[in-house]
């Protein structure tokens, strides 16, 4: 099982170099994924949860901003990127919260709210989810919407990608 505490860190390669990360760092926690959405894709991600400074020459820190959910890091994960204006963050984060991390209906295994350290306004929401159905039942929901059209700004994401666990 794979806990998440304040700080995750990701790099993406080939199999086979991530695969060395992980022989090479055993006493960390690491999660390797692929792209669900192109299976010719040789692009791995590896995430880093052990929640110490970065070992990724080429890599992306994110603090935790919001967490809830299962402590496990399974099924599949969602992420979406935003970009976002000074003025649009404190909304965000505040809808965010709102509507998925203090919301009572939560049909995802687990759904993390990320801030790139590198980058004061690039934000990802990142959710596990059981299945594809649940994921795509969830983006239609009026909760996930809500977030983007009650904005005086509308939000849009500014991309998104699903991973699944590699094998």
């Amino acid at each position: 099982m794979i806990s998440i505490a304040n700080q995750l860190n990701v790099t993406f390669g080939s199999k086979d170099l991530l695969t060395q990360y992980i022989s090479n760092y055993p006493e960390r926690s690491f999660k390797l994924l692929q792209s669900n959405n192109d299976p010719d894709d040789l692009q791995y991600q590896l995430i880093d949860v052990s929640n110490e400074p970065s070992i990724f020459k080429y890599g992306k820190s994110f603090s935790i901003i919001e967490s809830s959910g299962s402590d496990e890091l399974r099924g599949l994960f969602n992420f979406t990127f935003f970009k976002l204006n000074n003025d649009q963050i404190k909304s965000f984060v505040a809808l965010t919260k709102l509507k998925i991390f203090d919301n009572s209906e939560k049909p995802f295994l687990r759904a993390l709210l990320l801030k790139d350290n590198n980058n004061i306004n690039e934000y990802i929401l990142l959710t596990l989810w059981a299945t594809n159905y649940d994921l795509d039942h969830w983006r239609d929901s009026t909760s996930y919407q809500a977030i983007f059209s009650s904005l005086v700004n509308p939000i849009t994401p500014s991309y998104s990608n699903v991973y699944y666990p590699a094998t």
